[in-house]
């Protein structure tokens, strides 16, 4: 069988989990309008990549709700290890420049930002504290990009998002999440409500297609958890579908 025959094969079996993960997930569709994300897209340069994403509605009406958008970047290890450039709004904390010092502001905000597994917090995902990322340069918190809202504030773009130093996630791989976030035990816990695979419009160096192995990574690290567990049968039964499915109409 031909490598792309292979690939294909491949591409099934993991659309179907994926597929299946969505539709047993306990949250995959429990997202509220402001964070119910229509399309996306991400496009990776030179030296800078571009992230965009259009919700039901108004991004900003959440207020006063914790919550954010994040796009994945390729220097992400797997569910509960990742980084992720973060657009999020959050009044009662002060840690951007763009709220001007003001603790009170629900201005949307990007963040680099890295996190881990915790049971501290009830759905097994924290923010990683300032100073603890992957690497000694790669702090959480940091922003990143420039956020502009626009489509009566649906749509979100961040531009300038950089590939290398410490504010940089790696290329942008192609999944999008939303979630809220709460206050838990001490931490920032993060708590994943959607997953969306958005259009790669400039592919990274060699042709790699790094949304479908991303989204593999997140399937593995998503049911792992203790919090996902009743969406293991689906993606299994939804795979081996796939794969018979495959083999007998070939």
């Amino acid at each position: 069988m031909s490598r792309m025959a292979n690939n294909l094969k491949f591409t099934i079996v993991m659309a179907s989990g994926y597929i299946g993960l969505l539709l047993l997930a306990p949250s995959a569709f429990a997202q509220p309008s402001y964070r119910d994300i229509q399309s996306a897209s991400v496009s990776n340069g030179a030296l800078t990549a571009t992230a965009t994403a259009t919700v039901a509605a108004n991004f900003s009406s959440g207020v006063p709700n914790l919550y954010g958008i994040a796009f994945a970047g390729s220097n992400s290890i797997g569910p509960p290890n990742l980084e992720v450039i973060a657009i999020t709004i959050h009044p009662g904390v002060d840690d951007s420049v763009a709220q001007g010092g003001n603790p009170s502001s629900d201005v949307a905000h990007t963040h680099r930002v890295a996190t881990e597994g915790t049971s501290e917090c009830s759905s097994g995902l924290a923010v990683k504290p300032i100073g603890s990322g992957t690497t000694a340069t790669s702090p959480s918190y940091l922003e990143s990009g420039v956020l502009t809202l626009s489509n009566g504030g649906k749509t979100l773009t961040i531009t300038g998002i950089p590939l290398s130093g410490p504010l940089s996630v790696g290329s942008l791989t192609g999944i999008v999440a939303s979630f809220s976030l709460s206050a838990e035990n001490g931490r920032i816990c993060i708590n994943p409500d959607q997953f969306f695979e958005a259009t790669v419009v400039a592919p990274p160096v060699g042709g790699e297609i790094l949304g479908i192995n991303m989204t593999t990574l997140f399937i593995s690290g998503i049911v792992s958890n203790s919090g996902w567990i009743a969406s293991i049968a689906g993606v299994t039964i939804a795979g081996i579908v796939g794969f018979v499915l495959r083999r007998r109409f070939r």
